[in-house]
């Protein structure tokens, strides 16, 4: 649906390096924000790493008002071939409490450059599981594994070879791929846009070319609570000083995220 556009964030290019020799899992967690993962929600989105949604580590997606957008934004993928994402897949998550029209959960935006070292061609192309019925309805309360490489349908925010019209085309992703040999992603997104208040989302095993992102809490320990991290490592309040931090986790069994 159109009205669940993901942000559009303008994301400086960082040099590609290359395809990665062998496949690698990349842990994405409260760790990942301000180095290799931005958040880039508006208005009263929000973004967290929990383990909420079935017991699995994942990304938390929430959009209580109608202009809100929760996501994540990465650029460790940019000057890539758009031929990356020819494998690209994910899960998501919709709460049961979820208030939004029931067909809606989290997407993939890519932002790209399509028309290589000419001028212009940026577009953002968008993977939504309500216009691939193909593998099936958006279920509440359970993990769904979704492919959106091959032919799953995507749409474009600008009309480009293999896409005639913005927002309203479906086009296979090999098609968009075909028809722009020179394109190359400078940014990546998962999230939800605005148009979908009460909606609670998770993401998680988000697979683009070689890597898998796993998107989950991380796991502290007593060496965190260490150089003032006790007051910056954790949300405000948990702990007084350093050595109820450091007391927390030297006892047996104590854990925290």
């Amino acid at each position: 649906m159109r009205t669940s556009l993901l942000a559009l964030p303008l994301l400086a290019a960082v040099a590609f390096a290359g395809p990665a020799l062998a496949a690698t899992t990349v842990a994405v967690n409260e760790a990942s924000l301000g180095s290799t993962w931005s958040n880039s929600s508006t208005s009263g989105g929000t973004v967290a790493f929990g383990t909420d949604f079935a017991g699995v580590g994942a990304l938390q997606l929430n959009t209580p008002g109608t202009s809100d957008k929760a996501e994540l934004t990465t650029t460790t993928v940019a000057g890539a071939p758009l031929s990356t994402l020819s494998n690209a897949a994910y899960r998501t998550y919709r709460a049961a409490s979820s208030t939004s029209n029931a067909v809606q959960t989290a997407a993939i935006k890519a932002t790209i450059d399509f028309n290589g070292a000419a001028t212009g061609g940026y577009a953002v192309i968008v993977f939504e599981p309500v216009y691939n019925t193909d593998q099936g309805a958006v279920v509440d309360g359970t993990w769904q594994s979704w492919q959106a490489g091959g032919d799953a349908k995507w749409w474009s925010t600008r009309a480009m070879p293999g896409v005639t019209s913005a927002f309203d085309s479906f086009v296979p992703l090999s098609t968009i791929i075909a028809e722009n040999p020179a394109a190359t992603i400078t940014a990546l997104t998962v999230g939800t846009g605005s148009g979908n208040a009460g909606l609670l989302a998770g993401v998680d095993s988000l697979t683009v070319g070689e890597t898998t992102y796993d998107f989950g809490p991380r796991a502290f320990d007593k060496a965190d609570c260490k150089g003032n991290g006790w007051a910056t490592n954790f949300t405000a309040g948990t702990f007084v000083n350093q050595g109820d931090c450091v007391s927390f986790y030297a006892s047996a069994g104590k854990t925290h995220e």
